[in-house]
């Protein structure tokens, strides 16, 4: 799959012995896309596929592009992928922050987002985040006094293109008692708020996954 200087083209496969028919024809070989696509584990800086493609194993470290179809049987790693039909994979696959394992996790990564307390959380409180603009946790220890509204203020550290959706979920007992929500969406971040007054110095945490 790579350039270089040969003695010749094998005409046949391996037999039991490990013998094959050569042509004999010295020079230097470059290989083209096509050629190399015959090969095992085939690296490509770019790679354009306008019909069907099977592979057993695809590394481009440009960008690629497929028009019909492309199933991989073993694993595919991409820095930029444009599937214009459909993607089948029976191993694993990994994206830019993204990546769905052979067993059928769907495992995510990428920068954290800014979290911020607001007033409603009480004076001196604490907040912490943990995750990325995917999914994540946030952690939020009431001040003194904390009243009823929002309560934190968390900041992609990507803006969607679009408003996206967000899926909250109390992740311990005191959260699910003051009727908690997602307030204020936007492409750039989205508050939780509550309904009840949280109790002062009391810690609530919430689960939250962000797709657009």
């Amino acid at each position: 799959t790579n350039s270089g200087y040969i003695v010749g083209y094998a005409l046949t496969t391996p037999n039991s012995n490990g013998i094959i028919q050569v042509l004999v024809e010295p020079g230097y070989y470059s290989p083209t896309g096509s050629t190399s696509l015959q090969g095992n584990n085939a690296t490509f800086s770019s790679l354009n596929v306008s019909g069907p493609t099977t592979l057993s194993s695809l590394s481009v470290s440009g960008s690629e592009t497929v028009s019909q179809n492309l199933n991989v049987g073993g694993e595919i790693f991409a820095n930029s992928e444009s599937i214009l039909n459909s993607l089948n994979v029976s191993g694993s696959a990994s994206f830019i922050g993204l990546q769905i394992s052979s067993n059928g996790h769907l495992i995510t990564s990428g920068n954290m987002p800014k979290v911020s307390a607001l007033p409603a959380s009480g004076g001196s409180s604490k907040v912490s985040i943990t995750g990325n603009d995917i999914s994540g946790t946030v952690t939020i220890t009431t001040g003194t006094t904390p009243t009823a509204g929002d309560l934190v203020k968390i900041t992609f550290a990507n803006a969607y293109g679009a408003t996206p959706r967000v899926l909250l979920t109390p992740d311990n007992s005191s959260s699910a008692t003051i009727e908690s929500y997602n307030d204020l969406k936007s492409t750039t971040s989205f508050d939780i708020a509550s309904l009840k007054i949280p109790k002062a110095s009391t810690t609530y945490q919430f689960d939250y996954y962000i797709v657009q």
